[in-house]
């Protein structure tokens, strides 16, 4: 016969003794990542310096002097300014360059503001007047910068002598591949729980274990993720804002491409592939003025990848404004 009280006692130990076990779990991650915050906080400060640009101030890297300024916007990612290391230093011996971490990026600091194209460009803006940055501005944007920057160019055409756009998304993308968030819930408990951390350590293409872009930039993800994640919420009005800018004039524009992933085309993601390549050839409408530069021994960061590719487009641009 059966002895029910013995099986229920039995499930009602197994039961405490589960929750036991994840509660162990649940504090053990949370003490793990904000023991890594304490570490991350005491090992990396700002490399550059922190400049208000209205009720919150923002985190820019400045090297190199004399007109014209480089102005370098990172993509979506937790790197921010580290991204541009390989490229910065060098540019910034016949230039002066910022490179800078958006509003709730590395140790730029959030503020109020929604994450749009207005607010993006009022805080770059603002940044450079308050950093008395030098006119003319030559832009390089990378990644979702091809989006955030439009905006930006379109209001100060008067002051930009170049754009360098490297594989940077195209509006269109929103609607044929929409980002995939999860539900802000979802990520914060990820996030004060060390899942994010725990997944999110790479290594960058092209770099050295010890880089500081690997060590600083995974080791203060927890500064980072908020802000990304908003960036990646706002993808679909950021892309509507940016197809309102069909036109930068005659600006000169270099178009850089990566192509080296083509050399895993398969059937399944072919047709995205050539969606692709045609939407980097639509930025070229962007000016009348504009060339493409394909990269083939790059994936996606150009300028970790073949930075002197990149190096030397600036450095075209910079050229001209001495004409």
């Amino acid at each position: 016969m059966v002895n029910y009280m013995k099986i229920r006692k039995i499930l009602k130990l197994v039961t405490l003794a589960s929750f036991g076990v994840f509660l162990l779990a649940a504090v053990g991650a949370f003490s793990y990542e904000h023991v890594s915050r304490f570490i991350a906080e005491r090992n990396y400060s700002p490399e550059g310096k922190m400049i208000d640009v209205g009720g919150h101030s923002l985190h820019a890297l400045r090297q190199g002097i004399g007109a014209p300024t480089i102005i370098f916007e990172a993509g979506m990612d937790p790197y921010g300014h580290l991204s541009w290391y390989k490229v910065q230093e060098i540019v910034s011996s016949f230039a002066t360059t910022v490179s800078y971490d958006r509003a709730g990026i590395l140790w730029s600091e959030r503020g109020r503001n929604p994450k749009s194209s207005e607010s993006i460009t009022t805080d770059l803006s603002k940044l450079l007047v308050n950093g008395n940055y030098p006119k003319p501005y030559i832009v390089v944007g990378h990644s979702l910068a091809g989006i955030t920057l439009r905006k930006f160019i379109e209001n100060h055409k008067n002051d930009i002598a170049g754009v360098v756009l490297i594989d940077v998304s195209h509006p269109d993308q929103a609607e044929l591949r929409p980002p995939k968030v999860p539900p802000r819930l979802v990520m914060n408990l990820m996030n004060s729980f060390g899942l994010i951390r725990f997944t999110s350590s790479r290594q960058m293409p092209n770099t050295e274990p010890m880089d500081r872009i690997n060590l600083a930039g995974s080791s203060l993800i927890h500064r980072s993720i908020g802000g990304m994640f908003e960036e990646a919420e706002n993808v679909t009005a950021l892309s509507a804002d940016a197809k309102t800018v069909e036109s930068f004039g005659d600006i000169p524009l270099i178009v850089i491409s990566a192509t080296g992933f083509t050399q895993i085309v398969t059937s399944s993601n072919y047709e995205l592939v050539q969606q692709r390549i045609q939407m980097q050839k639509d930025l070229l409408s962007l000016s009348t003025e504009s060339r493409q530069i394909l990269a083939s021994g790059s994936t996606h960061y150009v300028q970790l990848e073949e930075p002197n590719i990149v190096i030397d487009a600036i450095a075209d641009i910079v050229t001209r404004t001495g004409d």
